[in-house]
Parts: C-alpha cells; structure tokens; sequence
C-alpha cells in the first residue's frame, strides 16, 4: 500500500498497476485486494495470472514471473490431489473402497 498525502492506494501484486487504474482490486493467491481487476478475474476463473511482464519499481522486468505462476500452479494441483488421497484413505478405512 502506497500512502500520501491525502491519498492511499494499493498496488497490484502482478503487474504493478495502481487501483487508482482499475475498476477494483480482487483477491489473488496472496489475498484480498492484492491483484487489479484484470488479474483478479483472470485468476478467478483460471487458476493463473496474466502473462503480463511484472515490473519491480525500478521499472526492470522481473525474470522470474514464469517460474511463479507454474509454483502456483503446482501448488493448486498438489492441493487437488492431497484432497483426493484424502478421501481415498477415509473411504478404505471405512471399508468403502
């Protein structure tokens, strides 16, 4: 969060853009209002963030964008399956498999 005089704004996580730019900020994998409304919906209904370059403040493209996304994604998927062993063990113990 970037704070002034009389003024506060937030900054997307992903691609740097003010909320004073965009129409709302959403809620991304590290949580509320931490992404703009492009990437928000973007991860909402994909699972994955724009492929947009991500600027640090000194204006240098981060290298390492891609290499984050796919860690998400794994994440997401590991979860997924972690859920499913889950109840594969709670049905055979059980004695429902």
């Amino acid at each position: 969060m970037i704070t002034g005089l009389n003024t506060c704004y937030v900054i997307c996580t992903h691609c740097g853009i003010s909320s004073k730019s965009t129409p709302m900020m959403r809620r991304g994998p590290a949580g509320p209002r931490t992404l703009c409304n492009a990437c928000g919906l973007k991860w909402a209904n994909k699972g994955l963030l724009r492929d947009v370059p991500k600027v640090s403040a000194a204006g240098i493209p981060d290298p390492n964008i891609k290499g984050t996304e796919m860690v998400w994604s794994l994440i997401r998927k590991l979860t997924l399956i972690l859920a499913l062993v889950k109840y594969v063990l709670h049905m055979e113990s059980h004695g429902k498999v």
